[in-house]
């Protein structure tokens, strides 16, 4: 009888790994997660982990995995400080897919895991800090998970100087997660002290060709400027010359975020003065028979805000005049007619707010008339001020 073959040690111990879900049934999934734990299992921990990712697709497998209280992200924490960079970069996909849910972030929270994923952005092998940059992204989807990032020092530095990694995948996430913490203004003057109005002017230069990164730059800056301080950075990093350069030759969303970039900037004095750029491309992006409801919105924000500055106003009456005419054709079943709803309707429609329609168009400038009619109007009618008293 010849001898029986016999497979290596490693192979045999993947294979008896890679299955382990259909030995153990329903199971499976506690099994992995019981088996990160034990020291038998230490040199197949690698296996194990992306055995887990890969069954934690479902919603199903999610919560089974976080069964007693979300401990397994204590451990896939402890894991993220491995000395096998395969065992790092598992860990953190793993707890990219758990803080999907709200246990999970609960558990994160539990496990101090945001300060482990940040030491994580600064790991030497590029799929880890990937991994951990994945796992930023996941908790900065959700409000909850925005507030506990923010407990951790420095993330929000960590996250602006990622933005100069040769990585995409850890420019593209480390971006999205911080686009959504400014997006809750969180973190805000941190970033601008951290240089990231510079990052985001590389980001959203004209030559950029990834859309993904274009897009969410824009959706970022767009976020800052909707503060103060982040008015002024933009304009003093004379982001209005690329704005006007997008509006003009953009895909549809790039025009509409970069219209929604001026009308944040624009609001700002210095802003209008230095909007003249932006007004011709903003009026033909305007009038262009294939804008969408939101895109001619922000637009109209914009040009109102520009035309508080006389000198705009003035530049912008002389356009319409000189290529209005041209332009009546698209009436019919054209831009006009398709927004022609939104400039007839009814400002005082006795609505509450915010649902009444003056205030969901309402998009007035600081500091003018407009905003002092405004002022009084609310006083009047016992409605929140519009803007805070320092500005």
């Amino acid at each position: 009888v010849g001898a029986r073959p016999t497979a290596s040690p490693h192979t045999s111990s993947s294979m008896l790994q890679a299955n382990l879900n259909i030995a153990f049934g329903a199971r499976g999934v506690a099994k992995l997660v019981e088996s990160l734990s034990l020291p038998a299992e230490t040199g197949n921990l690698a296996v194990n982990l992306m055995t887990l990712n890969g069954l934690l697709s479902s919603q199903e497998n999610k919560m089974s995995a976080l069964a007693n209280d979300g401990a397994v992200l204590t451990v896939l924490t402890t894991l993220l400080a491995s000395t096998e960079s395969e065992v790092r970069r598992q860990a953190g996909l793993a707890i990219a897919s758990l803080t999907l849910v709200y246990q999970g972030r609960l558990a994160a929270a539990t496990a101090n895991t945001v300060p482990a994923l940040r030491i994580g952005l600064s790991d030497s092998v590029v799929t880890v800090r990937a991994a951990c940059a994945s796992a930023l992204l996941s908790l900065s989807s959700s409000r909850d998970g925005c507030s506990e990032m923010m407990r951790t020092e420095g993330l929000v530095s960590k996250l602006t100087g990622a933005l100069d990694d040769a990585s995409r995948d850890v420019l593209t996430s480390a971006l999205g997660a911080l686009s959504n913490l400014v997006r809750l203004d969180l973190g805000i003057d941190e970033a601008l002290e951290s240089g990231v109005v510079k990052r985001l002017a590389t980001l959203i230069d004209p030559k950029q060709r990834v859309a993904n990164l274009l897009e969410t730059g824009l959706q970022a800056l767009w976020n800052l400027a909707n503060t103060p301080n982040g008015k002024e950075a933009a304009i003093d990093a004379g982001l209005l010359d690329i704005l006007a350069q997008h509006v003009r030759h953009g895909s549809p969303n790039v025009r509409r975020l970069a219209s929604g970039c001026i009308m944040a900037i624009t609001i700002n004095k210095d802003g209008k003065y230095q909007s003249k750029p932006c007004a011709e491309p903003l009026l033909e992006l305007l009038f262009d028979p294939n804008s969408d409801f939101p895109t001619v919105r922000d637009c109209v924000g914009a040009l109102k805000n520009m035309t508080e500055y006389p000198k705009l106003r003035k530049q912008i009456d002389k356009w319409l005049r000189e290529h209005g005419g041209e332009r009546d054709h698209i009436v019919e079943g054209g831009t006009t007619a398709q927004m022609q709803e939104m400039f007839e309707r009814v400002i005082y429609d006795h609505k509450q707010w915010p649902a009444s329609y003056r205030y969901q168009h309402q998009n007035i400038a600081p500091g003018g008339y407009a905003a002092e009619d405004e002022a009084n109007t609310r006083a009047t009618w016992g409605y929140p001020q519009p803007f805070a008293s320092d500005l």
